[in-house]
């Protein structure tokens, strides 16, 4: 369903993504567990186990988090985050609803966090590309949840500064993939920016936490009637809530 006004964005957290990392994980883990006895304890390698080891123990960690989100979504289904009143771009805001329709968290309030990340690939040891990902800026509020008849509804509205990066990342449309892979128009070495917003609330048993890809155009960029309108000055973020 799609609300009146605004553009649905896929949450990362959903059923495609959630089969494709169980197979990813368990792949993983069905070559570093074997790798890691067979070196380990069958042939008594220092060297061969603690890699082994050590490939083990991010698989482990890959089904935990798989897990995790697995429960997630069991608990609370999908969640509609809906863009309102035209695009997000540098130096306006990002206005979106938040919908629950199958669980309502427990909660008077949810937490939304908006940040542009920093992506640079580079080449990697073995030649191939590898990607180094870290925050460029990033704002955390919180915003009142609404009961409705068929669940609940949460409006939030966050502030991106004129100083910020517009999203410029190949293939990083907000469609919901969750996946972040090396593409042939990416130039290595370059710094790009990609930006997503994350919905979580404290809940009795298990956290809700669900990130969407969004898309911030440049500030001078237009696209539409209602862009034409002057921008108005927004306020200066605090120390507390911008990273630079």
């Amino acid at each position: 369903m799609k609300l009146p006004g605004g553009r649905n964005i896929a949450a990362s957290e959903n059923p495609k993504n959630i089969v494709g990392n169980w197979v990813f994980s368990l792949l993983w883990c069905g070559i570093a567990f074997p790798t890691f006895y067979l070196f380990g304890f069958k042939a008594h390698s220092w060297f061969g186990g603690a890699i082994g080891g050590f490939f083990s123990l991010i698989g482990i960690f890959m089904l935990w988090t798989t897990f995790r989100m697995t429960l997630d979504y069991a608990k609370f289904g999908e969640i509609r985050l809906t863009l309102q009143g035209g695009a997000a771009r540098a130096g306006g805001k990002l206005n979106a609803l938040v919908e629950f329709t199958k669980r309502v968290p427990d909660s008077a309030a949810i937490d939304a966090e908006l940040e542009c990340m920093r992506v640079t690939w580079s080449r990697g040891s073995k030649g191939g590309p590898s990607i180094n990902e870290e925050s460029a800026w990033k704002l955390r509020k919180s915003f009142p949840l609404r009961r409705t008849a068929t669940g609940a509804t949460a409006a939030i509205a966050l502030d991106i500064p004129a100083s910020t990066m517009p999203s410029d990342l190949p293939g990083e449309e907000p469609a919901g993939s969750g996946a972040i892979t090396y593409r042939s128009d990416i130039e290595l070495g370059r710094q790009y920016y990609r930006w997503e917003v994350r919905i979580a609330a404290d809940v009795p048993g298990l956290d809700l936490e669900r990130s969407f890809p969004v898309k911030v155009e440049p500030a001078s960029a237009m696209s539409g009637a209602a862009d034409l309108l002057p921008m108005r000055a927004q306020p200066a973020l605090r120390a507390d809530t911008a990273v630079k």
